[in-house]
């Protein structure tokens, strides 16, 4: 133990002794070390500096001494030195000190109490290290990693960046390929499909598969205004016959909006900048619309059940001349991105169907031209007919005038019963030739009609009491289902519809076997501001053979006739801007439809 305490009275030097003794001291340390040393009081005065310290400050030891210590610190490290601190100081630290050419230097140091011999705080023994170069390496490579940091910083910014324009166009790159692809796939519905219906039918079943849609159609705007489905799949009968002959001059839906290139600018939740319209919960859409905003919806696609819509233009050339339809009874089946990848294959769906309806213009234009040369010349060939017609007319009828003079002369000098039976068949045949002759005349002298408007249905009853008393020996049943004429007012010549209705109903008359049967005559309605009215008799019918003799000139299966009646008709129906078709079976029934314009375009 005494061994101890001696040891602990060597370290723990008094001040006063340190003071004394500083120049042993300083030549002990001075020979291991080339530190400065530094010894302060409690106060921080400075009481010893040796030469180093000296040379680190660029003072004398004179004016060192008897200075405070934070007079040559940094202001940031003055905060350290104080009463309270600096008894407990102890260990390492670095500070900044201020030389005197106004310079900073960095050092690194080292303290250690000074107590006396009780044991009691006297002072510090500071060992002070130049570490300026060290901290300035520091510094530079604190600024250089500073420096790579920010690099880094910005570069990876830029690469964040260039990644996602990289991402941005990796993405519109596939969109692109798969616009390619999908454009692609029309183009060979294109060169595939034969025909404008089947284009369009494919087109139909591409943008269901598309969509996961249960229904499409492919709606164009045709020249009555109208926006009839062309093609269609998923839709039942009874939507297609209540939606299929919208107008856009009448009717109020989006689909004629859309054709229209009307959408109201307030429904931009349901629009999109290229015209179409999208609904992904029809009854919510309908419910948050004013009353009269209803009015421009009929609502058909809400009625039927469909939750999802859309209604997506086709355009040609800045035209829009159609609709792509979609629809299906779930929500959420056409989102804004399904729209996007539709509307880009709209231009090439239009130019397919644009391709497909020039070349029915051109068909049509051929096969109307190969008409009309065909009318030319039957047209002349009738002219023929017809002059020599009226010749033959005019040489018959005088010698038969004649003829019928003469058996009448004849029958009022007559005496002999059995010269009565000859002489009235004699006037039989003179009157079945004059009715031919009379056929040869009309025939002839089809003139150009003289529109009026007239009443339908009188003039059709009309002609069919005529007949009624004309064939009362027959035992004829006729059922007559026509009140939708009932005050229908049409453009037409008066005397050539008697002409038509007559004929027909005639025809029905001596197609019956044994003068019977029954005649039913019917109108169930039109279209597109036509009437049609069919005529059906349950007679001879007529073979199929001659379905397309029927309305030559002069053919005839009777054992009576000119077999000109059907010629007039379709000659007078055809300058009304109407037609005749005739459906038979042989043996069974024969059926006869007109169809006559109600208006006519003058």
């Amino acid at each position: 133990m005494p061994e101890n305490k001696n040891n602990t009275r060597r370290k723990n030097l008094n001040l006063s002794k340190a003071i004394n003794n500083i120049d042993g001291i300083y030549r002990s340390i001075v020979e291991t070390t080339q530190e400065g040393i530094c010894i302060t009081d409690l106060k921080a005065k400075i009481v010893y500096v040796n030469k180093r310290v000296t040379e680190m400050l660029g003072y004398p030891a004179r004016e060192i001494t008897g200075s405070f210590l934070f007079s040559y610190l940094d202001k940031k490290d003055r905060k350290f030195i104080g009463k309270n601190t600096e008894r407990r100081s102890r260990g390492t630290r670095e500070r900044r000190i201020l030389k005197k050419d106004g310079t900073h230097l960095w050092v690194l140091e080292f303290i250690s109490p000074l107590t006396d011999d009780n044991g009691v705080l006297r002072g510090h023994l500071r060992m002070i290290s130049d570490i300026d170069e060290r901290k300035n390496i520091e510094e530079k490579l604190k600024k250089a990693h500073n420096e790579l940091e920010l690099k880094v910083t910005r570069r990876t910014a830029e690469l964040i960046e260039k990644n996602s324009r990289l991402e941005e166009e990796i993405l519109e790159r596939r969109k692109i390929e798969k616009h390619i692809i999908r454009s692609n796939v029309i183009l060979k519905l294109l060169s595939k499909s034969a025909s404008y219906e089947k284009f369009t039918d494919a087109i139909a079943k591409f943008i269901r598969d598309l969509t996961d849609c249960r229904c499409v159609g492919i709606r164009i705007l045709n020249e009555e205004g109208c926006i009839p489905y062309k093609s269609y799949t998923g839709f039942s009968r009874e939507f297609l016959k209540s939606e299929n002959w919208l107008s856009v001059y009448t009717d109020e839906c989006a689909c004629i909006r859309v054709v229209g290139g009307k959408l109201r600018p307030r429904y931009v939740n349901v629009t999109t900048p290229n015209g179409s319209f999208y609904c992904n919960n029809t009854v919510e859409f309908t419910e948050g619309l004013k009353n009269e905003e209803k009015a421009e919806y009929r609502g058909a696609c809400v009625r039927h059940g469909f939750r999802s819509v859309a209604v997506i233009p086709v355009i040609y050339k800045n035209k829009i001349f159609g609709a792509i339809h979609i629809a299906d009874k779930k929500e959420n089946m056409l989102p804004r991105k399904k729209i996007d990848i539709i509307e880009p294959l709209t231009a090439l769906i239009g130019e397919g169907i644009y391709r497909f309806t020039l070349d029915a213009r051109r068909v049509k234009a051929e096969l109307e031209l190969t008409t009309a040369q065909k009318k030319l010349s039957e047209a002349k060939r009738l002219s023929d007919i017809g002059a020599l017609a009226a010749t033959v007319a005019h040489e018959l009828r005088n010698p038969l005038g004649v003829i019928q003079m003469a058996v009448y002369n004849i029958s009022k000098k007559n005496n002999n019963p059995s010269l009565a039976s000859h002489l009235a068949n004699i006037e039989k045949k003179v009157s079945e030739s004059s009715n031919i002759i009379n056929n040869l005349l009309t025939y002839s002298r089809i003139r150009t009609p003289h529109f009026d408007k007239i009443n339908i249905f009188e003039i059709l009853n009309e002609c069919i009491d005529s007949a009624y008393e004309k064939f009362s020996h027959y035992e004829v049943s006729v059922n007559k289902v026509f009140d939708y004429l009932k005050g229908k007012i049409i453009e037409a010549d008066p005397y050539q519809v008697k002409e038509i209705f007559s004929n027909i109903i005639n025809n029905a008359y001596q197609s019956l076997p044994e003068k019977k049967g029954e005649i039913e005559i019917y109108a169930p309605g039109g279209r597109n501001g036509n009437i049609s009215i069919y005529f059906k008799d349950n007679g001879c019918g007529i073979a199929r053979e001659d379905l397309v003799k029927v309305f030559d000139p002069f053919f005839t299966r009777k054992s009576k006739g000119t077999g000109l009646g059907l010629t007039i008709c379709r000659e007078l129906l055809t300058m009304h801007g109407g037609r005749i078709n005739i459906d038979s079976e042989k043996g069974k029934w024969t059926r006869v439809n007109i169809e006559m314009p109600s208006r006519q375009n003058r």
